[in-house]
């Protein structure tokens, strides 16, 4: 007879503490907005369901400001006067449409704000070993890349980045003329390599091209053996005396390239028979066989599964103690992951330049934002 009783007084129970809005277990703990129960804290995600204080739905606010405001932005991601985080609250977020980003929002800088073709951050460098000003390149009566200027520094990795179509591999092949090979393209502007201008009509375009080597998106290894694509160049530069030279430079590259191991006992096999990953490290090998100064990549890793672009991405830091790097790559994490700087590209110009952690970040104009956080691109 008293169960009944019983039920009807934990029923009451219920109602009570739902109407209060604060269940036993998810008061908030006073001034601190962490849940007295699960112990959460504000900036911790918590599952659907989960401990945290889900069924307290109207102490949510109080408790965690910034979640709170972060609901108010539409899905456009504009946040409509809530909530913004001061300098060094918060990162980066890489949803688009929650992003709040590092800086107030007055710190954005607009490109109308600044003269035409104006670059944001410092284009310059210490002692480059590339330095370009003012680069314009047509195709025709297009007009791809307007007034680019910009440092590349010594033995350091340089990522530049952008929506197709940007400009970025455009200016990447302004670096070793390979834009001379295409009809109807014209350069003006000047890139010097350690202070000589690269298009001086005394300097020999293939005696540059052997100082800035370039490896290209798709592996390109030639028909013949892995030795020969190895010593194909050191051999045609005069850069071997004898056959146990370019034996020592073939060993060398291939252990700088890290494919030695892996191919040691058979150099005679053909080089179209490695698979993808292997393919590119040994155009790496290839390039670095000459000696340059500057290795250009062409987005290196788009062609390749993860395993092998983790290993590239090593070799590219492990290169980079010897050489610059310049890559290309719509793969915004491997540029955070291998680049000391990065340039943003947009439309042909050149948007911003600056060391990589600041511009991911804390990027200072509106379109490397837009950009990284994926609004568009």
């Amino acid at each position: 007879m008293n169960q009944p009783a019983d039920s009807s007084v934990q029923d009451q129970r219920r109602s009570n503490t739902t109407g209060s809005g604060s269940a036993a277990g998810n008061a908030p703990a006073s001034g601190s907005g962490v849940s007295a129960a699960s112990g959460h804290s504000p900036g911790q995600g918590l599952e659907p369901g989960g401990s945290g204080p889900a069924a307290g739905a109207s102490s949510t606010p109080a408790a965690h400001p910034a979640s709170h405001h972060a609901a108010d932005s539409d899905h456009h991601g504009h946040n409509h006067g809530a909530f913004r985080p001061r300098g060094g609250e918060s990162g980066l977020n890489l949803k688009p449409s929650g992003r709040t980003h590092a800086s107030s929002a007055g710190a954005l800088e607009d490109r109308s704000t600044h003269p035409a073709g104006q670059t944001v951050g410092n284009v310059a460098v210490e002692n480059p070993v590339f330095s370009c000003r003012d680069v314009n390149v047509y195709y025709g009566q297009k007009h791809a890349l307007k007034k680019v200027s910009i440092d590349v520094g010594r033995k350091q990795v340089l990522a530049m980045i952008g929506p197709s179509g940007c400009g970025k591999s455009t200016f990447l092949r302004c670096l070793n003329r390979m834009n001379d090979s295409i009809a109807g393209a014209r350069v003006t502007g000047h890139i010097t390599l350690d202070g000589v201008d690269i298009h001086d009509k005394h300097r020999d375009v293939n005696q540059i091209r052997a100082r800035v080597g370039m490896v290209f998106q798709k592996p390109n290894p030639f028909p013949k053996s892995i030795y020969e694509n190895v010593a194909y160049g050191p051999r045609i530069h005069g850069l071997a005396r004898g056959r146990a030279d370019l034996d020592d430079i073939v060993c060398t590259s291939l252990q700088k390239a890290g494919l030695w191991d892996e191919v040691k006992d058979r150099l005679s096999a053909p080089g179209t028979g490695l698979s993808g990953g292997q393919q590119q490290r040994l155009c790496i090998a290839r390039t670095i066989a000459v000696q340059p100064e500057v290795i250009l990549m062409d987005e290196p890793c788009s062609a390749l599964d993860p395993i092998a672009t983790a290993r590239i991405e090593d070799l590219i830091d492990e290169l980079r103690a010897q050489f610059a790097i310049v890559i290309v790559t719509h793969s915004m994490q491997q540029a955070a992951r291998v680049s000391q700087r990065t340039a943003y590209f947009h439309m042909g110009d050149l948007i911003e330049v600056g060391e990589t952690d600041k511009v991911f970040t804390n990027p200072r104009h509106r379109l490397t934002e837009d950009y990284i956080t994926g609004r568009f691109g």
